[in-house]
This record gives structure tokens, C-alpha cells and sequence, in this order.
């Protein structure tokens, strides 16, 4: 009789692997983001990523479902510096993609507009929009 060997260890291995290879990739691409010279505005770029199990993912009491989700989130913020002043815009899109089921996968798009501006030694102008 010729037993079959079980497949756990071979999925165990390339889930291990995988792992890996996506936290070192967090780990490299969540360093300090390079600043880019672009005329006035200076633009520094970012990419942080994430791979995570969530054990409970619709937090139900009973009947939890389970799933790795990876996390991909591309960001740049534009800004011009001014004596300590500061004007700055920024977007963000943000990508959740989870193994288990396409229907929980998420997308979410960020904008926002950050100023500050000095008007002397004891005052100074602050705006904050988000979108």
C-alpha cells in the first residue's frame, strides 16, 4: 500500500517564505522616503506595505472568519517651505486585499491640504482639509 505524503509541509514552507519575503519588503520600502527638488515644491514619495493575518475579520462573537490581507499603500506629499512656514498637499491610496474573500477587499483614496503659515514670532495660521 503506498501512502501519500501530506502537503501541509509544502504549504507551510512557501507561506513561511512568502512571509518573509513580504516583511522585508515592509521593512525596506517603509524607510525614509527620498526627497525630489521640483521647482518650488519638494515631493517625497512613499510605499508602505503589510502582510497580516486577522483572525476575526467581521469581529462576530460567533463564527469567526479568518484571512491573511495584504496592505498596499502608495502616498505622496508635495510641499514648499517658507522661512517655518509651510504648504503642503498629499494623497494616499490605500489597497486591502484579503485571501479568503475578493468581496471584503477595500480601496480608499485620500486628499489633503496642510498650511501653515507664520505671521510673527507669537502667531501663525493653521488649515487642515481632508478628503
Amino acid at each position: 500500500m503506498i501512502q501519500k505524503k501530506p502537503r501541509v509541509r509544502v504549504k507551510k514552507t512557501i507561506g513561511t517564505l512568502l512571509a518573509a519575503a513580504c516583511g522585508l519588503a515592509g521593512s525596506v520600502a517603509t524607510a525614509e522616503p527620498g526627497r525630489i527638488d521640483a521647482g518650488l515644491f519638494k515631493v517625497e514619495p512613499a510605499l508602505n506595505t503589510q502582510l497580516a493575518y486577522i483572525d476575526n475579520i467581521y469581529r462576530a462573537k460567533d463564527d469567526e472568519d479568518g484571512s491573511m490581507v495584504l496592505t498596499i499603500s502608495p502616498a505622496m506629499v508635495a510641499f514648499i517651505e517658507n522661512g517655518a512656514s509651510r504648504y503642503e498637499s498629499h494623497a494616499e491610496v490605500r489597497s486591502e486585499t484579503y485571501f479568503s474573500e475578493s468581496d471584503d477587499d477595500t480601496l480608499d483614496v485620500e486628499f489633503g491640504i496642510d498650511l501653515h503659515h507664520v505671521l510673527s514670532n507669537k502667531q501663525a495660521l493653521d488649515f487642515f482639509f481632508r478628503v
